[in-house]
């Protein structure tokens, strides 16, 4: 086996303690090729593949990538944009994760465990990213057909408002009425 550098050293040893931590949290990882640990998530008929991180002392992060954006339109780009920060805005601990990777632009999910050691919160946090991939991952990917994605921006637009509805002047005049009266 050649020697590794120091900082190769550094990550495989990470690698391999964050694949302890999930598995005391109850989730099977393993260190991938490039020293990278991973986690998979069964997000129903779809199955995600998360890489962890440290990040900070006693922290971890989970990230999923979940479609490649590099040729997508700007409009896909951006009901995808939109899909992940409403996913992030209903899963708690989950965020938008914008990645390079090999070259290309891809869009995921992110989700921050401060507390690695504790296996509570661990799974609190890879059970979030799971949630999370279950409820946009499919979309994601759907939404890279520009077709698919108008539709789906025009959906998510708010409304226009109405014309203003006439004055009720009775309801008005009572209402300042008894108002005045007290």
């Amino acid at each position: 086996m050649a020697p590794h550098s120091a900082d190769a050293m550094d990550l495989l040893f990470d690698a391999a303690r964050l694949v302890q931590l999930c598995a005391e949290a109850g989730w099977p990882a393993a260190v991938r090729d490039a020293g990278l640990a991973v986690v998979e998530l069964d997000a129903g008929h779809t199955r995600y593949h998360a890489r962890l991180e440290a990040a900070g002392p006693g922290g971890l992060r989970a990230t999923v990538d979940l479609c490649d954006v590099s040729g997508c339109s700007p409009i896909s780009r951006s009901a995808i944009d939109t899909l992940l920060l409403a996913t992030s805005d209903a899963v708690q601990q989950v965020g938008r994760a914008g990645l390079m990777l090999n070259g290309a632009e891809w869009a995921g999910l992110t989700a921050m465990c401060v507390d690695a050691i504790a296996p509570e919160a661990l799974d609190r946090a890879l059970s979030a990213l799971t949630v999370a991939c279950q409820m946009a991952g499919r979309e994601a990917q759907a939404l890279q057909h520009e077709v698919i994605a108008l539709e789906y921006l025009a959906w998510r637009a708010p409304a226009p408002p109405d014309e203003p509805a006439e004055v009720d002047d009775n309801y008005t005049m009572e209402e300042n009425t008894c108002l005045q009266q007290l």
